[in-house]
């Protein structure tokens, strides 16, 4: 009888502490207390930004920078912290002499909580090369859920034990109690530990879902040396500044030019709240079919479609771009790219597409992850009115630093919805150069 009531003494205990357990809620965003990787084109480079955002104020911020080709002679990388309400800021410069590919690392004081925009400015041997902004918030330093129970658990624990060590022969009827105050304080305190320790399981109190925000609308505009992007809610009309990073970006554009099939996959920046910029001066003329992904707080991702005509005045329009049929095999930037198909393709159907990568004969060592996947694949209906984004099979990867991984095959599942021509542009990564390779494909019924 006495072991039975200890048994059910701690199931209640188990199922008390289960059942008051809160489930946690994942949520995009900037954790506070962790890190966050974005890439974004400031100006003519290419950045890899990761930016370790701290809990409680005052505090450091650390910002991590990695241009993804190096900079033009010395340059200089400034980072500015503004706080959104007070106005005050905190700035620190560091400076990169030339010939060097390395990582900016930039600390600034945060004084308080409360939204704050990053501005990073890189300023090289020509002049001003980028300015954009990284919006964060710094929350207040809380205490998780656990902490408390699992130090009144210990208390316990501790109570019981010197009251045993200074009391060892008790009433039978004082002994039972210990036993069961003990078993139930070492079951709160192995629990309570488990869950601290058990990575998968978070340990902080209910997160409310946010509403869904509504679709956003934009306007884009174009002069001598940028095309702007100007987000609007799409129920207020009020400017949409509450992007989230979605695949290691706060916004991905493709832009195809109608009649050569000219592609760019870029990252435009943050200037102003719902305003982003994106430097095309070395684009071809052209009239441009633009897509934008992007992912608003709380909601789903979304997909902006827009046709820019580009004239610059500094490059002409290039030829049409060679399009292989697959399967075929070709060469870019010297390395010699395959892409098959492992079945015959029929609309509905999953196909795997594979891009074999080698140089001068021999398979490459490896391909590297780029925004978080090992390979995306772009695709379209020969009319534009289908846009795709398809990223390579395999678990993504958020680490700040390059990861490659062995070997030089890369596989994409998709089924192709109709039975037609398909355009589709390959992008993998390799010794830090992006490969596209543009293709079309033919889908029986």
């Amino acid at each position: 009888m006495q072991k039975l009531f200890n048994f059910s003494v701690i199931f209640v205990w188990l199922a008390g502490l289960f059942l008051l357990y809160p489930q946690s809620v994942a949520a995009h965003g900037i954790v506070a207390g962790g890190a966050q990787v974005i890439e974004v084109d400031a100006g003519s480079y290419p950045l890899r930004i990761e930016v370790v955002v701290p809990t409680g104020a005052p505090t450091v911020l650390t910002a991590r920078i990695w241009p993804v080709r190096p900079f033009d002679g010395p340059t200089q990388v400034t980072l500015t912290a503004v706080h959104r309400n007070s106005q005050s800021s905190a700035e620190h410069q560091v400076a990169v002499p030339a010939n060097q590919h390395t990582i900016v690392v930039i600390d600034v004081e945060i004084t308080q909580i409360g939204p704050w925009d990053l501005w990073i400015e890189v300023k090289d041997a020509r002049g001003s090369s980028g300015r954009f902004s990284v919006p964060i918030t710094i929350l207040p330093t809380s205490t998780p859920l656990l902490t408390i129970p699992l130090f009144v658990a210990f208390g316990v624990l501790a109570l019981v034990l010197t009251a045993t060590i200074m009391w060892p022969t008790p009433r039978p009827l004082v002994q039972a109690l210990y036993g069961h105050v003990f078993t139930g304080a070492l079951v709160s305190v192995l629990i309570l530990g488990g869950l601290y320790a058990w990575p998968s399981i978070n340990v902080e109190w209910n997160t409310p879902q946010t509403q869904s925000r509504p679709y956003a609308t934009t306007v884009m505009s174009t002069d001598d040396q940028k095309l702007t992007i100007k987000l609007f809610d799409g129920s207020t009309g009020l400017p949409a500044d509450d992007l989230v990073p979605h695949h290691q970006a706060l916004m991905h554009m493709v832009m195809i030019e109608q009649a050569t099939q000219q592609f760019v996959h870029a990252h435009p920046v943050r200037v102003a709240p719902g305003v982003y910029e994106l430097d095309i001066t070395d684009a071809p003329n052209g009239v441009y079919d633009v897509a934008i992904e992007l992912e608003r707080l709380g909601s789903g991702s979304q997909v902006l479609r827009s046709v820019v005509d580009w004239r610059g005045s500094a490059v002409a329009t290039k030829p049409a771009i060679d399009v292989g049929t697959v399967p075929f095999e070709t060469i870019v930037n010297g390395y010699s790219v395959a892409v098959t198909s492992q079945s015959k393709v029929n609309a509905g159907k999953p196909t795997t597409l594979q891009v074999a990568v080698t140089k001068n004969g021999m398979p490459v060592s490896a391909l590297e992850y780029w925004l978080g996947m090992r390979g995306h694949m772009i695709l379209r209906d020969p009319v534009g009115s289908m846009f795709g984004h398809v990223h390579a099979a395999g678990a993504m990867n958020e680490d700040f630093q390059p990861v490659a991984i062995p070997g030089h095959t890369v596989d994409f599942v998709y089924a192709f919805p109709q039975a037609q021509t398909y355009q589709l542009w390959l992008q993998v990564q390799v010794d830090g150069r992006v490969l596209t390779v543009p293709a079309r494909i033919e889908v029986a019924q």
